[in-house]
């Protein structure tokens, strides 16, 4: 994932973010994973995520907008624009592309 993420983060500067989020439950090794690159001014970097449910940290993003139209219609989406706090801290329009193992 990271080889699709930062050049697609290096590319031209409309794009701050890139990744992958797995349905939890998904990968064998993991429940939850949540592979997410960030890019600004201070340059590429991975997201820092918690996968712990038991954390006071743990983020349910399966209770998002973002996830869940796209995992209930099988459809692209676009969430926004909205001031995105958590990552970014900027205006920001989300486009979401659900994917199919198989």
């Amino acid at each position: 994932m990271e080889a699709f993420a930062v050049p697609a983060l290096a590319a031209d500067g409309l794009v701050t973010g890139a990744g992958f989020v797995a349905a939890p439950g998904v990968l064998s090794d993991a429940h939850w994973h949540l592979a997410w690159w960030l890019g600004g001014g201070d340059g590429i970097r991975r997201l820092a995520t918690v996968d712990d449910p038991a954390s006071d940290q743990f983020r349910d993003y399966t209770a998002l907008e973002w996830w869940r139209l796209p995992a209930k219609t099988g459809n692209r989406h676009v969430t926004g624009p909205y001031v995105d706090y958590v990552c970014a801290r900027r205006l920001h329009r989300h486009h979401h592309q659900p994917g199919r193992r198989g």
